[in-house]
């Protein structure tokens, strides 16, 4: 098996992005934006002190938050519908069979705990399990592009497929080579370290033509 590893973004990637009523069901449904902000250690002046005394967890030390993995029956339910809708990108079968004898295809994403039954169920529901080495959620309550960068430095992967215009600059900006799939009405970024792309075949033959330039 080739030490290659790619790393892949799951909606407007994968999957289709949720609706919009969707995502603001599970907004009231008690979806918190405070999740996906990062944790910053304590700063100085009277607000850092302020927030290092609403910061401090049980030992009586500044931490960050604890992962997001219990939630409202309410948020359960949001969570399930959205993903009995979601459906595949047309492209990503096309994809994973093409890039499967290319690497180790890893999922990346920031989704939380919270999701992850729905998630496994949803990748064996399509028939995507099998493509994937491994999966990871973000339950640590960072800000995405935060968690991505850091977690794929963990993993060691250079190569990731992503459709955010910030995180993309973020990795790219970090040494990711980043595949970044189009949208209309959603800003392109520039970087020397961005691939942009809408079809499969353009994808694939970016992730060749990166193997050929590295060999």
């Amino acid at each position: 098996m080739t030490a290659r590893t790619i790393g892949f973004d799951l909606d407007g990637v994968l999957a289709r992005p949720a609706t919009y009523f969707i995502n603001l069901a599970s907004i009231f449904a008690g979806r918190s934006s405070a999740s996906n902000r990062a944790w910053e250690p304590p700063q100085p002046g009277l607000g850092g002190v302020l927030r290092a005394i609403l910061s401090k967890g049980p030992s009586g030390e500044n931490q960050p938050p604890e992962p997001a993995v219990t939630a409202s029956a309410p948020r359960r339910a949001i969570e399930k519908v959205r993903y009995a809708l979601r459906v595949p990108m047309p492209e990503t079968a096309e994809v994973l069979d093409g890039l499967r004898p290319l690497a180790r295809l890893v999922l990346v994403t920031n989704r939380n705990a919270v999701n992850e039954a729905y998630l496994h169920n949803w990748l064996q529901k399509h028939g995507l399990s099998a493509y994937f080495d491994a999966v990871h959620l973000n339950n640590t309550g960072e800000q995405g592009l935060h968690f991505k960068l850091r977690r794929l430095r963990e993993l060691e992967i250079d190569e990731y497929v992503e459709d955010n215009p910030e995180i993309a600059e973020h990795l790219a900006r970090n040494g990711v080579r980043v595949y970044f799939r189009r949208w209309a009405l959603v800003r392109t970024p520039a970087h020397e370290g961005i691939f942009s792309y809408q079809k499969a075949e353009q994808l694939l033959a970016a992730v060749r033509s990166a193997a050929a330039g590295s060999g």
